[in-house]
Formats: C-alpha cells, sequence, structure tokens
C-alpha cells in the first residue's frame, strides 16, 4: 500500500503543478483557477506533450524523469495570498490523494482491454519513438487513445512502471472534486441541475475504476465540455480564454474516443453564431496546432487521417492499404466495429469469427443496412448493453424528482421560481444538437460505453422539461437540501463500496494489479529483420483471433507485444531516418 500512498501523492502534485503551468505559461490565462481545475488541465497537457514527443522519441524513463522534474519544480512558483490559501490547497490535496487511494487499491485494471492494447501501446510509446504502421501489429493501436500516451508518461523512476496503472483513478478523483466544488457554490438552477446529475451518474455509473477504460474519461470530459458551454450560454459571457478552452477540451474529448467526435460541433457552433471569425484573439490557433499534429501522428500510426474512416486513408503510403488482407485496412476495423456493436451472430462468445470485410460481405450490408440487426440485437439482449449504463440513474432520478415534484405541490408557503424560463431558450442548442448525436449513436454504435456522455445529456434536459412544464414551485433552499442529501446518501454508498472492495480484496488480492512487465516466460518471440542489418523482436500470444480479448494478453510486457503471430509476415521493416517502417508487402 505504500507505493500507492506515495505514488499517489506525487502524481497529484505533478498534475495540478502541470495544470498550473499550462494554463499560465502556454494558455496565458491570468485568472486563479481551482486546484482541480489545474489537475484536469494537467492531464490534457501531459497527455498532449507525450504524444509530440513520441513523434520524435521513445518515451523512456529519462524522458519521463526529465518532464516530472521540471513540472515539480514548476510546483514551488505557484503564489498564495495568505497561510489560509497554503492550508485550503494542502487540505484539497490530502482529499485528492485520499479519493486516489480509495479508487485504486485493489482494484484491477480495465479488463481485458486494458491488457490487450492500452497497455502493450503505452509499453511501445515507452520503448519506441513511433512507428510507422504500428496497426498492422495490432488494429487497435489505430483505435488507441490519448489517454495511453498519458499513460506511458507517468513512468519514471520515482513512480516505477505502476504508475501507467494511476490514469484512471487520478482522472475519477480531480473530477468529482471539481465537480463537487462547482455544485456547491453554483447558484444558477439549471447549472445546480447539471452538476447534481453529473455528480449522480458518478457515484452511480463511474464508481469503480476497473470498469473506466477510455469510455469513461471521455464522458467526462464531454460532459465538462458540455457544463462550460451551459455556464457561457447562460451567463452571456464569451471571453476569447472561455472558447479556446472549450476548443481545447473538445478536441481532447475526441482525442480520448474518437466516437465522441460530435462534441466538436459545439465549439464550432459558438464559433459562427457569435461571428467569432471576424475577432482574430478568438482563433484558437494552439487547438489547431494540436490538431495538425494529432493528424500527423495518426496518419504515421494508420495510413489514416481519422481511423478507421476509409475516407481518410492514404493509399499511396508504403505502410497502409485498404486490401481486405491487411490487419491494418481501415474497412476491416470499421465494418467489425460496427458489426460487434449491433450484436453479429459470428461475435457471439462460442463462435468469434472474423476474417475481413470482403467476406460475407453481402449478408453483412443486408444486416446492417436493412435494420435486420435490429432482431439480432434484441433477441440476443445487446440492448442491456444500453439499459444497465442509465437504468438505476434514472430510478434514482425519478425518485429525487417525485420527492421534489410531491414537496413543490404541498406546500401552501409562498413559493418561488426556481428558474427564468428565458434561459431555458439560450441552452435548448444543446438539447437539439446533442438529440441528433443521441439518435446517431444509435443507428450506428448502440452500446452505452460509447454513448453514455449523449445519453446523458439528453435526459438532463427531458428531467429540465419536466421542472418547466409541470410549473415546479419551490423555495431554492428546500431544493438544495432535498439535492444535498440525496447525494450524501450516494457518496455514503459509494464509500462503503470502495471500502468493502479494499477490506474483501474481492477484485484482485494485491493493492495493484499485476502487469507482466518482466514476466518473459509468457510470450513466444519472432525476430524479423530490419533492412539495415538489426532485428526487431516482435512477443505475441496464442490468441485464435487477434479482433477478440482472450487470455494471455500482452498487458505491460516488452514490446512490440501482440496477441498472436498471423499478421507478422504481413509486412517487411524499413528503416529511414531512425524511424522504423512496417511497409506492407503487397506495396
Amino acid at each position: 500500500m505504500y507505493e500507492i500512498i506515495l505514488n499517489s501523492t506525487i502524481l497529484t502534485i505533478t498534475l495540478i503543478s502541470a495544470g498550473h503551468f499550462f494554463s499560465k505559461i502556454i494558455l496565458q490565462n491570468k485568472i486563479q483557477l481551482e486546484i482541480t481545475y489545474y489537475g484536469i488541465l494537467g492531464i490534457v497537457f501531459l497527455s498532449i506533450l507525450s504524444f509530440i514527443l513520441n513523434l520524435l522519441a521513445p518515451l523512456n524513463e529519462m524522458i519521463s524523469n526529465f518532464i516530472f522534474i521540471f513540472i515539480i519544480l514548476n510546483f514551488f512558483i505557484i503564489k498564495f495570498k495568505n497561510k489560509l490559501q497554503i492550508t485550503n490547497f494542502i487540505k484539497k490535496i490530502i482529499v485528492l490523494i485520499l479519493l486516489n487511494i480509495l479508487l485504486i487499491s485493489y482494484s484491477n485494471y480495465y479488463d481485458p482491454d486494458g491488457a490487450w492494447y492500452h497497455l502493450p501501446f503505452s509499453r511501445l510509446i515507452n520503448d519506441y519513438k513511433i512507428i510507422l504502421g504500428s496497426a498492422s501489429l495490432h488494429p487497435m493501436f489505430g483505435s488507441h487513445s490519448i489517454l495511453q500516451y498519458f499513460a506511458a508518461s507517468l513512468h519514471n523512476s520515482l513512480t516505477g512502471p505502476d504508475g501507467v496503472l494511476f490514469v484512471n483513478s487520478l482522472i475519477g478523483a480531480f473530477f468529482l472534486m471539481f465537480f463537487y466544488e462547482k455544485y456547491k457554490l453554483e447558484k444558477n438552477f439549471y447549472l445546480k441541475i447539471f452538476l447534481f446529475m453529473t455528480l449522480v451518474l458518478f457515484f452511480i455509473e463511474m464508481n469503480r475504476v476497473s470498469e473506466y477504460g477510455n469510455d469513461t474519461g471521455g464522458h467526462l470530459f464531454f460532459i465538462l465540455t458540455i457544463y462550460l458551454s451551459l455556464k457561457i450560454l447562460l451567463e452571456k459571457k464569451l471571453t476569447s480564454n472561455a472558447f479556446k478552452e472549450i476548443c481545447l477540451l473538445s478536441l481532447f474529448t475526441f482525442f480520448i474516443k474518437p466516437l465522441l467526435i460530435f462534441i466538436l460541433f459545439i465549439p464550432a457552433w459558438l464559433y459562427i453564431k457569435n461571428n467569432l471569425y471576424k475577432n482574430f484573439s478568438f482563433v484558437p490557433l494552439f487547438s489547431v496546432l494540436i490538431t495538425f499534429f494529432w493528424l500527423l501522428k495518426n496518419t504515421l500510426l494508420t495510413g489514416c487521417l481519422i481511423y478507421p474512416l476509409n475516407f481518410t486513408c492514404i493509399e499511396k503510403l508504403s505502410w497502409y492499404s485498404s486490401n481486405s488482407n491487411f490487419l491494418i485496412s481501415a474497412k476491416n476495423s470499421s465494418q467489425f466495429s460496427e458489426l460487434h456493436s449491433k450484436g453479429w451472430k459470428n461475435f457471439d462468445q462460442n463462435i468469434r469469427k472474423f476474417k475481413n470485410y470482403e467476406n460475407e460481405i453481402e449478408k453483412k450490408k443486408n444486416f446492417k443496412n436493412s435494420f435486420e440487426w435490429v432482431n439480432s440485437y434484441v433477441e440476443g439482449g445487446y440492448y442491456n448493453n444500453i439499459l444497465k449504463k442509465i437504468d438505476y440513474y434514472i430510478i434514482f432520478l425519478s425518485l429525487v424528482f417525485l420527492i421534489l415534484f410531491y414537496l413543490s405541490k404541498k406546500s401552501r408557503l409562498r413559493r418561488e421560481k426556481l428558474y427564468k424560463k428565458g434561459d431555458l431558450k439560450k441552452i435548448n442548442i444543446l438539447f437539439y444538437l446533442n438529440l441528433i448525436f443521441f439518435f446517431i449513436f444509435i443507428i450506428k454504435f448502440p452500446d452505452g460505453r460509447y454513448g453514455l456522455s449523449y445519453m446523458f445529456v439528453v435526459i438532463y434536459f427531458i428531467f429540465i422539461y419536466i421542472f418547466y412544464y409541470l410549473n415546479f414551485n419551490l423555495k431554492f433552499l428546500k431544493l438544495i437540501k432535498i439535492l444535498n442529501f440525496s447525494l450524501i446518501v450516494l457518496f455514503a454508498v459509494f464509500l462503503l463500496k470502495n471500502s468493502i472492495r479494499i477490506l474483501t480484496q474481492n477484485e484482485i488480492a494485491s493493492p495493484l494489479p499485476d502487469i507482466n512487465y518482466k514476466d518473459t516466460k509468457i510470450f513466444k518471440k519472432m525476430s524479423k529483420k530490419i533492412e539495415n542489418g538489426k532485428i526487431l523482436e516482435i512477443y505475441y500470444g496464442d490468441a485464435e483471433n487477434i479482433r477478440f480479448a482472450e487470455k494471455n494478453l500482452c498487458k505491460y510486457f516488452k514490446s512490440p507485444c501482440i496477441p498472436n503471430e498471423k499478421s507478422i509476415d504481413d509486412f517487411i521493416i524499413e528503416k529511414k531516418s531512425d524511424y522504423l517502417i512496417l511497409k506492407l508487402r503487397e506495396n
């Protein structure tokens, strides 16, 4: 446990310091922000810095050490006006550390995806600078998240290799504290309800780090972007810094989870609606620059600007082909993802069959495009993937709102309006946009873990409209008391649930899961010659099909490490300007 306590302390302080540096020096934000928000910005900064550095060098311990030393030194330039500020700062850091310890201790790492491609890709980042065509090793390396770069940056001499395990617990701790602090201070009805519903969502659906994966981080950044957008629309205060932050956060959300791409429509709408193109100070230059580097990185890894969108792929590149025989083909990955979400029978546990996108192509087209998939989706119970994400959440919210409605109608005291009717018109656009996003999600990728944030925003507006049309009239203080009591109950359950996990060790028997960092007996290896005469050793497991997570997964073993060896002969390895290129044999 001492390792968890030490790493939690180091990483919490590091993220706050990184966020402070990022905000003050790079974003040129002169306003003093909350400690928790600095931590969130620290996650953004370290992730962006890591993926850009990996274009030039492996993110090994030496480079990570330099980054951490630089950032921690910047911690000492944070200025405090008085002793009270210092005391509050220390108190918040202690709470954040305790939350992180509570979330991560005796928690299993997100399986199977974590061991299947999250950790193997992070290890690849640690061991090598970007390898051109890496998606030929594992198709999911093309569908990675920027959080894998963040994880890679947390492996240094202070935290050791187990630092990579702290990504999701840090995200959970900082976001929980941030939304709680905002909730306490918020006076606007619409924002108060939004923050309340966010905290309820966290306590019910995000209370276990072992279920986070890349999805929960993406949803939390999505919700944060919506919150800041609501605030701008309600307060009618759109500064250049605020707009640029929304641009950056929406981009980062997309970098975490490309299926949340629709979040980019919100800053685009704000830009057009407010004629911001007429004022150069509103041009988000930093976000544009980062987007360029991200698209460059995608192209080098996969041959596509946005993988696996086939129309963004470049056939002329030696490391990419749309030919169905190649693992890297974007058509293979996009078809697989859609079929998987819609309950294609061949993906059932006892079958798990997928050759390529051309195999049974007419049958697959009919299944996807004629809504034949709906029958299979319902019969196979795949709709539960959506229901289980919102069932308890909606039930709990309904009970709270029924109590509020009952008190609203029963009270004989003079009532006060909780909200301004005009405010609803200001924010309706967010409902309309998210409703469109929600329907696209349902039609294309109907899996709750992909669309939770879209569903959350739609549910928020449904309850807001219920307040509005049922004419809730209740004293604001009474409303707050009911909401606060509800959160206290949920927080108690959250504490109890995580404490039981730690005391009973019902997920894993050790404080942190094993990540295969040094176990050399598990995997076979194949030596591939590089054109200059050197050797690249590729480690592999015994999976029947690389597209399905099975046993004997790589985790954080030496890289490159992949589920099986079946695609290794698809390419030869060239070395140009010190970069490894996995050149497809066809080309």
